[in-house]
């Protein structure tokens, strides 16, 4: 195992958030966020191998866990898939695995869309809170969401291959 290292070269830090579900529906569900679906997970294998490295060979196992918890974002005239969202119910929580964004579409709000078609989801299945490990990194853009630390924080590892 080897320790992951953020921009500034530091070691990257897991922290566990837990987010309350809206009680209200929040119209998450635009004509561009739609159910991931077997016959797209080739060409998000593809994306992930070209800009996340090692976790490509993780896209077919997350999305066989709980598939109808995981969600697309295409942009409406092309049809490619720009962003992806990894989730799965365990218990009465919602587990919220990956949100992934091209490189070239961050910053257009496509992690937020997926971000709350996944709190809507949860919204729609009568569960009260979600939970996820998130890079210390990305923990700002967790609180839009309302999202707050619960647990100790872990090193983020991958091992080695």
């Amino acid at each position: 195992f080897r320790p992951i290292r953020n921009q500034d070269k530091d070691e990257s830090v897991l922290l566990n958030v837990t987010v309350p579900i809206p009680v209200l529906a929040m119209n998450a569900h635009v004509e561009t966020v739609r159910p991931m679906q077997a016959k797209h997970i080739s060409e998000i294998t593809t994306f992930f191998r070209k800009e996340y490295s090692l976790r490509y060979r993780m896209v077919e196992v997350m999305w066989a866990e709980f598939p109808e918890a995981c969600f697309i974002y295409q942009y409406q005239k092309k049809e490619e898939i720009v962003g992806v969202s990894f989730n799965k119910i365990q218990g009465d929580e919602l587990y919220m695995r990956q949100i992934f964004v091209r490189e070239g579409c961050r910053g257009e709000n496509v992690g937020s869309k997926l971000y709350q078609a996944r709190l809507e989801y949860a919204r729609q299945q009568g569960l009260k809170v979600a939970r996820a490990h998130v890079r210390k990194e990305t923990f700002d853009f967790h609180t839009r969401f309302n999202a707050v630390i619960s647990g100790r924080k872990e090193k983020y590892i991958i091992r080695g291959i």
